[in-house]
């Protein structure tokens, strides 16, 4: 659409926040009415009975007790959501960038613990389901203004409500509500909270293309300097394989989205698990790695050095250079995951952030205010 072409980005050609669903026939037409009445009721419950549920089994005292009876009971109440979602069957696999890396030979997504962080796309409110169902995590909403108002590698812990209120509202973050987080994964690792989940694009897209942080196009990461491991990062990316009604939800009116998802008979939902093997070594696993090699020489030989003062004048300017080394690292790092998510995915990453799509939705919203007046006219 013409209208739209502004918010197309320019080196790809991808329009993220269109959505082109087919025309449907008649029959379904027909059919999409008894489905959604029949599956409503069930939904309705299993949504009250999932909330209540989230709500108590968090009074449970004992960490491991808690844990275990949140991803069972709350586990099996998602799964049954996403059934009557039209989603019978969950398809999950192993995603290599070069053929001479190995693949796991565990399941997909099964060795993810409490503490470890999850970064994926975002498309729908389907993804939170499964999400919960599959790990019941600790959700997080990095903020949707620009870094210069927030320090790097800060973001907002999110309640199963919040999270699936993010994929309708464009989250609004204060600085306050942050945290680090390398403190929210601890904090998760230490009470068995689930792994942290982590969405760089904030906000919903369509899933032809990734989103950009702010932190893509500056100096700093939207991971900041955290300590960080390689083994704690888990890359995921999300896609779905639809005819008529595609099951992502970037804007518009939630309950028409909901009722043509539930018309659909079946759908069906890729997850995408990025091997571990090419998930890059963070700048921290370098020092570390650095570290233990200085360590070992230094107990092969001593070395006695005297310092004057000048030469401390000189190691002050090198420790300041590291430091800005280390935001550089980090940044690059920060970065190189992101384009490593881009590549689980198959797809390309756009110019574009949150909030262009905040100025989208503001357009279209005063589109149709004016199109409705024309109308009444």
């Amino acid at each position: 659409m013409e209208k739209f072409t502004q918010w197309r980005d320019k080196a790809t050609g991808i329009h993220p926040f269109l959505i082109k669903n087919q025309q449907k026939p008649l029959a379904l037409f027909l059919r999409n009415p008894i489905f959604f009445f029949i599956k409503l009721p069930f939904i309705v419950f299993l949504t009250i009975v999932l909330l209540m549920t989230n709500y108590i089994l968090n009074f449970i005292p004992l960490d491991l007790i808690r844990r275990y009876s949140q991803l069972i009971i709350e586990g099996i109440i998602c799964r049954m959501l996403l059934f009557l979602l039209g989603f019978h069957k969950i398809s999950t696999h192993w995603v290599r960038l070069f053929m001479n890396h190995k693949l796991p030979k565990t399941t997909p997504g099964e060795q993810i613990y409490s503490g470890d962080l999850i970064i994926c796309n975002k498309t729908s409110y389907v993804e939170i389901l499964y999400l919960h169902f599959r790990y019941h995590p600790v959700f997080t909403a990095l903020p949707s203004s620009k870094p210069d108002t927030f320090p790097p590698g800060v973001t907002c812990k999110r309640t199963l409500v919040q999270a699936l209120k993010d994929c309708f509202i464009i989250p609004d973050i204060s600085a306050k509500d942050c945290e680090y987080i390398e403190d929210i994964m601890k904090d998760a690792k230490l009470k068995k909270r689930g792994p942290v989940v982590l969405f760089p694009e904030i906000t919903t897209s369509n899933g032809k293309g990734l989103l950009r942080h702010y932190s893509s196009s500056s100096s700093t990461s939207c991971f900041g300097t955290t300590n960080i491991s390689k083994k704690d990062i888990h890359i995921l990316g999300f896609k779905y394989e639809w005819s008529r009604f595609c099951p992502s939800f970037v804007y518009g009116k939630v309950y028409f989205h909901l009722y043509n998802l539930i018309g659909q008979s079946y759908n069906k939902m890729v997850v995408r698990y990025l091997s571990p093997f090419d998930i890059p070594e963070s700048p921290n696993d370098a020092k570390f790695n650095k570290k233990e090699t200085n360590e070992e020489l230094n107990e092969e030989e001593e070395i006695e050095e005297e310092y004057d003062d000048d030469e401390e004048e000189e190691e002050e300017e090198e420790e300041e250079e590291e430091e800005e080394d280390m935001y550089d690292e980090h940044a690059e790092w920060g970065n190189d995951i992101i384009k490593k998510l881009v590549n689980t995915l198959r797809i390309k990453q756009t110019s574009l952030t949150v909030q262009d799509k905040r100025e989208f939705i503001d357009f279209v919203k005063n589109y149709n205010t004016k199109k409705f007046k024309k109308k009444s006219h």
